[in-house]
């Protein structure tokens, strides 16, 4: 819970820094049993890669401009029209990088534990999703119309460092067991934008 928090946290405080808004936890469960059983994994999973290691060095806006039409180009959606069985093989070493951390280390997620502490059945996948949403001019004009019917703090058009705080507090207070994780989210809540842009240098 720990480390789920803290990485979360680190993950919204990079993408406030970018400016990003109006993003999402997605959450993956695969059944042992039943998926290894069906060959889910060799018959219908590939790797989406839309190829943004070249776009490092451009500015922020710019980059952010640049990786939406990266993915429209590579268009996701295909992979879907593909016959069964011709998709193209995920890679095997994928997760080999980050095969010590604890999010990944299980074929790329985490495995779930019985209330002994055991292991189970299930894996968990968890990742945070939308992230090329800039809170730009358009935002901005969404949220002065919007906030004219509707409570301007339950619209999804703020500005990052707002959307990410309701963010970390829907998702945090939602653990079981959140007490002893609440302190990071309060520490969180004392954070600037100002010191966010200090304590996280540019790509």
């Amino acid at each position: 819970r720990h480390l789920f928090v803290k990485q979360l946290i680190s993950d919204v405080t990079l993408l406030i820094k970018l400016n990003i808004m109006d993003y999402s936890l997605l959450i993956g469960i695969h059944d042992l049993n039943k998926g290894n059983a069906a060959k889910l994994r060799d018959t219908t999973l590939a790797m989406f890669d839309p190829q943004t290691t070249d776009i490092h060095q451009l500015n922020r806006l710019t980059r952010a401009h640049t990786i939406r039409k990266k993915v429209v180009h590579t268009d996701p959606v295909a992979l879907d029209a593909l016959p069964q069985g011709t998709l193209p093989p995920l890679p095997e070493s994928m997760f080999q990088e980050l095969r010590h951390s604890m999010f990944y280390r299980e074929d790329g997620g985490i495995l779930s534990t019985d209330k002994d502490d055991c292991p189970a059945q299930l894996i968990y996948y968890l990742g945070v999703i939308d992230i090329l949403t800039p809170y730009n001019a358009l935002k901005r004009a969404e949220h002065v119309v919007k906030s004219v019917v509707h409570d301007g703090s339950q619209i999804s058009a703020v500005n990052p460092r707002k959307y990410g705080l309701r963010f970390l507090n829907f998702m945090i207070r939602s653990l079981d067991g959140c007490e002893d994780v609440l302190p990071l989210l309060e520490e969180f809540e004392r954070t600037t934008f100002q010191d966010i842009c200090r304590q996280h240098r540019p790509f």
